[in-house]
């Protein structure tokens, strides 16, 4: 019995050792628990500075990932959105080269990560936003186009072609750390643009880009305003939309006060608008196919009150209203025009037609193309008391584009008598 006492006596003593044992454990859970949840509180919607002691691993720890370029930033800070999603704000990046030549400043990165997986021990970004970053795009005599971080010279980096820039998409979004990547965001974007074939250079200040990530569905649109002189301002608007893995894509453009100098530089599908002087506003659909070649583009163009002038010396003619629905084949090199609209003091018109395009050696571009004009209307320069009217012309033409010169072979029908005629070449200068 004695025995039995002294077990239960034991017994009894172990039990209350455990319970003190689970007492100072459950306090501590508490205290913990306590501590954190007072900590997510106060980082809740506001920045807490990292002490260097904390924020120099995580630095040591990205230019150790980085290779031959070095991070380098002035301050870290953490805290928690307004969905209890912690995000670190690093303010005034510089990463540089071996050379301490400078590859991209930035004022500010927020990174975004799940909460869930950093518990874990897992890095699973969600969101990333830039402020003040530079970028410059160069474009070359021969049209090619190239670009880098920051100003400057052109660096060594190659031509870009718009399916290179969907791959390098992809790689990036099927990384470990971006599988539940969402949105992607840069504000105050400074561009850069040196047009080395028309020979003008642009900077644009304040521009946005924004592309989120919906299961594989990648969307981005960009907005941006363009001084073109004076109080002027050009507005531009962009989209983009693919899928990852998959060379196929779709993307537009918005314009609306856009000098025509400076479409007519941008691409062989708006060469014909060099002549003019006035302002477009319009848009333009296209789309990469399964191999990343570019295809067909789809554009409306608006031009109101402006001029055809060749050059300095020409007499300018001006019209009232140009529109225009065309098809740019870039692999075929042809426009279809479904519609083109003029009126002017001098002629007005509607007219469809197609044009081939030719390139000789030396950069120069001409057209050569058949039109069908309808509902014309002529008097130029008030020759006559009564406008001339024209049921129809069609019209087989060549455009050379410098020299300014049009080059006519045409048959019409009279209004009045609808007797048709046919015509030799007319040289237009």
């Amino acid at each position: 019995m004695k025995l039995l006492g002294i077990f239960v006596k034991a017994g009894q003593k172990v039990r209350i050792i455990v319970r003190i044992i689970m007492i100072l454990i459950s306090a501590l859970i508490s205290t913990v628990f306590f501590s954190l949840a007072a900590g997510l509180i106060l980082l809740h919607q506001n920045e807490f500075k990292l002490p260097s002691w904390a924020s120099d691993p995580i630095v040591r720890q990205i230019d150790d990932s980085l290779g031959s370029v070095t991070f380098q930033n002035s301050e870290l800070s953490v805290s928690l959105g307004a969905q209890w999603r912690p995000m670190l704000t690093f303010d005034s990046i510089v990463l540089s080269d071996l050379e301490e030549k400078g590859l991209l400043r930035l004022r500010q990165l927020d990174v975004v990560f799940s909460l869930q997986e950093a518990i874990v021990g897992k890095v699973r970004v969600t969101e990333l936003a830039l402020d003040g970053l530079l970028v410059s795009v160069f474009k070359n005599a021969d049209g090619s186009v190239a670009a880098q971080f920051g100003g400057g010279e052109q660096n060594a980096m190659g031509a870009i072609l718009p399916a290179d820039i969907k791959f390098q998409l992809d790689q990036l979004f099927m990384e470990p750390w971006l599988t539940e990547f969402k949105t992607f965001e840069i504000q105050n974007l400074t561009l850069n643009y040196v047009d080395r074939l028309a020979n003008r250079n642009w900077t644009i200040d304040g521009a946005r880009f924004f592309l989120t990530k919906s299961g594989d569905t990648l969307i981005a649109r960009s907005d941006l305003a363009l001084l073109t002189g004076g109080a002027d301002v050009a507005v531009l608007e962009a989209n983009f939309e693919g899928q990852i893995g998959q060379q196929d894509a779709r993307f537009g453009l918005k314009f609306t006060e856009l000098p025509s100098d400076i479409l007519a530089t941008q691409s062989s599908a708006f060469v014909w608008l060099s002549a003019l002087k006035t302002s477009i506003s319009g848009a333009l659909r296209g789309s990469l196919d399964a191999s990343g070649e570019l295809g067909p583009l789809s554009v409306t163009l608006n031009m109101a009150n402006g001029i055809l002038q060749p050059s300095a010396k020409s007499k300018p003619l001006s019209f009232d209203m140009l529109r225009t629905y065309f098809t740019y084949e870039p692999k075929a090199q042809t426009l279809k025009f479904d519609n083109l609209s003029l009126k002017s003091p001098d002629l007005s018109l509607t007219a469809e037609g197609n044009a081939f395009l030719e390139k000789s050696g030396n950069n120069g571009v001409s057209f050569i193309g058949q039109f069908r004009l309808n509902d014309i209307k002529a008097n130029p320069q008030n020759t006559y008391k009564m406008d001339i009217t024209l049921d129809f012309a069609n019209v087989d033409f060549r455009f050379l584009v410098d020299p300014f010169e049009v080059q006519l072979k045409h048959s019409y029908h009279h209004l009045v008598s609808a007797q048709a005629y046919s015509g030799s070449w007319l040289y237009l200068l």
